[in-house]
């Protein structure tokens, strides 16, 4: 998976950079609370760096790629145009603020849930 988003990056970087002097990339990877860690990195780059690079474009990445839930944060990132970082990182950093693990799957409603996840249905969770 994470050959695949390498590859698609480098693809997706070879041709902006080929437009333009350079290409920023931006490469995110998954796995739950790894995922809020990398934002909350990116919120801190972007609030405590210099408000002069920042406002210049320092932190407007031409491409952006990441699998699991490093995808969920690139979608995030991409939905927002570049030069409002600020506001999407503040968006971003109050979406995983709030989300909970009852919000992504929960066990079955069910007296005995893992007895009747792993006997009675397709799987533990009730996604």
């Amino acid at each position: 998976m994470i050959k695949t988003s390498l590859l698609a990056a480098t693809m997706a970087t070879t041709n902006v950079a080929a437009k333009q002097e350079s290409c920023k990339a931006l490469v995110l990877g998954g796995g739950g609370s790894a995922c809020a860690y990398e934002v909350g990195y990116l919120w801190g780059l972007i609030n405590y760096d210099d408000p002069v690079a920042v406002d210049s474009g320092k932190y407007a990445y031409d491409v952006i790629t990441g699998n699991s839930g490093g995808s969920i944060n690139t979608l995030a990132i991409v939905a927002w145009p570049k030069g409002s970082e600020r506001e999407m990182m503040n968006w971003v950093r109050k979406l995983w603020h709030e989300l909970h693990t009852r919000d992504v799957w929960g066990f079955w409603p069910k007296a005995f849930p893992f007895f009747d996840g792993v006997f009675k249905e397709s799987g533990v969770l009730d996604d």
